[in-house]
This record gives C-alpha cells, structure tokens and sequence, in this order.
C-alpha cells in the first residue's frame, strides 16, 4: 500500500505547487510558458511511470520528479518580482527571518 501511496503524494505534493506557481505568475512571456509547458510533461511522464516507482525499470519517475523540482525553483523568483517589484525572492525573506528571530 504504500509502495503505491508513496509516489502519489509526491506528485499531488508538487502538482499543488505548481498549481499555486500558474495561479501566480503571469504566462505572459515565452520563458514562463516553456518552462510550464516542461513541467508538465514531466509531470505527464511521472503519472505513466507511477506502477513502476519502485522496480529497476522505474528510473522515470524519479527523474521527472528531479525535473519538475528544477523547473519550480527558477520560476519562484519571477512570482516574487512580480508582487514585490525587482527584488530577489531571498532578499526580501531573509531580512524578515533575521529579525524575528534577534527581536530587532
């Protein structure tokens, strides 16, 4: 049972995430849209390669995984220029974090 669970909610995992991410970013421009458009066919190769996750014949799923994971990351900064300007996603939490925790 959870051989077959496990892969699900990995992929439920980050298919909410990019849910959020085309909600928020504008596909306006081509580099979002490719880059979009990639992540679904990653995401399209991990569902057909969900029954074999855990046999040798499985390396698919972990690779679209990694792919989807790659195509996430550089698209989170341009959500964040978006809402808030020019500013570097890291630049504006960091700051944020570093206070709450010295009382500053």
């Amino acid at each position: 049972m959870v051989k077959g669970l496990l892969p699900l909610v990995v992929m439920w995992w980050m298919f909410s995430a990019f849910g959020w991410l085309a909600n928020a970013v504008r596909p306006d421009r081509a580099r979002v849209r490719l880059l979009l458009v990639l992540a679904m066919t990653a995401f399209f190769v991990m569902g057909l390669d969900v029954p074999y996750a855990f046999e040798p014949e499985g390396w698919a799923f972990p690779a679209a995984y990694l792919a989807v994971v790659a195509i996430h990351w550089p698209c989170e900064p341009l959500v964040a220029g978006q809402r808030h300007g020019d500013l570097p996603h890291r630049a504006r939490v960091l700051p944020r974090h570093a206070e709450k925790r010295t009382g500053r």
